[in-house]
């Protein structure tokens, strides 16, 4: 890797740390059980009551949010989908979205459109 090296470890670093953040966050979602990871992306399953896909739907359809569906993966069922970890500032937006789906209350202005 050559001169590209010192570049490369430090934004291995910075991903790790992001997504550790994230998955921080989302351990306060009430509806959510994230799963350690050592990727760039957090699988989460829902509550009983919630599914995968309506969870990925409401966040693309209400805040231009894109996770992956996972309910249609072999050993998954329909209440698992991911999220890969992006800045820290747009990790952070995701969960307060997450954490005001959980209150039902209005998501502050200027909140989404991560897609």
């Amino acid at each position: 890797m050559g001169e590209y090296s010192p570049g490369f470890v430090d934004s291995c670093a910075q991903v790790r740390q992001a997504t550790q953040a994230l998955y921080k966050g989302l351990q306060r979602v009430p509806y959510l059980v994230p799963y350690p990871t050592n990727g760039n992306y957090i699988l989460c399953r829902t509550s009983p009551n919630l599914t995968g896909s309506g969870i990925t739907a409401r966040l693309f359809d209400e805040f231009n949010v894109l996770v992956n569906d996972c309910s249609g993966k072999q050993g998954l069922d329909s209440r698992f989908f991911r999220i890969a970890s992006r800045t820290t500032e747009e990790n952070e937006e995701l969960v307060r979205i997450l954490l005001a789906i959980a209150n039902e209350r209005p998501v502050p202005e200027g909140v989404g459109g991560r897609a």
